[in-house]
């Protein structure tokens, strides 16, 4: 927790992990950005460019 009260989730170790966690508290932006994260590096990882505008 920082001194402005906002809480800062660095890591979950999870045995099922589900990236709908924050949906459940209503945070679609932190569900949508898991779910980016995951396609970007998997992208990444494959050799394709690192640009979204070069789809």
């Amino acid at each position: 927790m920082d001194r402005h009260h906002h809480i800062w989730l660095i890591e979950i170790n999870n045995h099922a992990p589900n990236d709908h966690i924050f949906s459940h508290v209503g945070d679609y932006d932190t569900v949508s950005k898991i779910k980016d994260s995951s396609m970007l590096y998997a992208k990444y990882l494959a050799g394709f460019p690192g640009n979204r505008d070069s789809q």
